[in-house]
C-alpha cells in the first residue's frame, strides 16, 4: 500500500512540474514580443562627403605677400582642407604662412630651406604665393640639394621675388594682369592686393601636381602644361621689359 500511494505522488509530481514548465514557455513568449515605432533619422549625417584621400605626398603650399594676412590664410586653409586634406589629417596640403611658420624673417632662406630638404617628407610638388624676397635663394638650395634635378614641381603664383631669380629656379612662374598696373606693368607696393581668382589657381594647381608623376621639362612643353592645368582661362608668355623677349617658363593670365 505505501509502495502505491508513493508511485501517486511521484506521478502527481512530474505531472504538476510538467504544467509548471509550460507557463514558463507560455510567460516567455511574451517578453519577446518587439514594439517596432518610427524613428526620426537625422538624414544630413550622411550629406557630409570627404573629398579626399590619405595620402603620404604632400604638396607644401607658402602663403607669401598679399596671402598672409589672418583672414586671407584662414580663407584658403579651410578651403585647401575641404578640396584636398591638410598634412595633420592625412591629407595632401602642407601649409606654410610667411613670417609666422618662421622664427624670424632673417631665418626664413636657413628654415624654408630646411623644410624642402626634409627627408622625412614625401614631396609631391610646391606651391608659393606671392614669393617673399630671397625666395629664389632658397629654391636656388633645393636645386643644389638635389644636384639640378629636383624630383617634384616647384611652381611659383603671383611672385614678388626677383623675377629672374624665380624663374630659373622654378619649374614655371605664373602672374595675373592687374587692373592696376601702369604703362610698363609696375604695380606700386601699396596698390598690391589679393587677387580674387587666386583660390580657384591654387586649386586648379595643386589638382594638376596631384595628378602628375613626373618634373616639368624646360621646354615647349611647358606651355601645354600651364594650358591643361587652367583649362578656362587665357595664358601668354611673359615679355622681359628690359629684352622684350618672352620668357620659357614664365606665363600671365588674362
Amino acid at each position: 500500500m505505501f509502495k502505491k500511494i508513493v508511485i501517486l505522488f511521484f506521478i502527481l509530481s512530474l505531472f504538476f512540474i510538467s504544467c509548471n514548465r509550460d507557463e514558463i514557455k507560455t510567460d516567455s513568449t511574451q517578453d519577446y514580443i518587439l514594439n517596432i515605432s518610427d524613428v526620426n533619422i537625422d538624414e544630413t549625417i550622411y550629406e557630409t562627403k570627404q573629398n579626399w584621400h590619405i595620402t603620404n605626398k604632400k604638396v607644401l603650399v607658402l602663403f607669401g605677400y598679399d596671402f598672409n594676412s589672418p583672414q586671407i590664410v584662414q580663407n584658403l586653409t579651410s578651403l585647401l582642407q575641404e578640396k584636398f586634406g591638410l598634412a595633420e589629417d592625412g591629407g595632401g596640403v602642407l601649409p606654410v604662412t610667411y613670417p609666422d611658420s618662421f622664427k624670424h624673417s632673417r631665418y626664413y632662406v636657413s628654415e624654408f630651406t630646411s623644410m624642402l630638404t626634409n627627408s622625412e617628407t614625401d614631396f609631391a610638388g610646391v606651391v608659393i604665393l606671392g614669393a617673399p624676397e630671397k625666395t629664389h635663394t632658397v629654391l636656388s638650395r633645393l636645386q643644389d640639394y638635389w644636384q639640378g634635378d629636383v624630383p617634384f614641381p616647384v611652381i611659383a603664383l603671383f611672385p614678388q621675388d626677383d623675377v629672374l631669380g624665380m624663374e630659373a629656379n622654378c619649374d614655371f612662374v605664373i602672374d595675373k594682369v592687374r587692373a592696376n598696373e601702369d604703362s610698363e606693368g609696375i604695380v606700386p607696393e601699396e596698390q598690391n592686393q589679393f587677387i580674387s581668382e587666386a583660390p580657384e589657381v591654387l586649386i586648379e594647381t595643386i589638382s594638376y601636381i596631384q595628378n602628375i608623376d613626373f618634373s616639368f621639362e624646360r621646354n615647349d612643353d611647358l606651355q601645354k602644361h600651364v594650358i591643361q592645368m587652367y583649362p578656362n582661362r587665357k595664358i601668354h608668355y611673359f615679355i622681359d621689359p628690359e629684352t622684350g623677349l618672352p620668357s620659357v617658363n614664365h606665363f600671365v593670365l588674362y
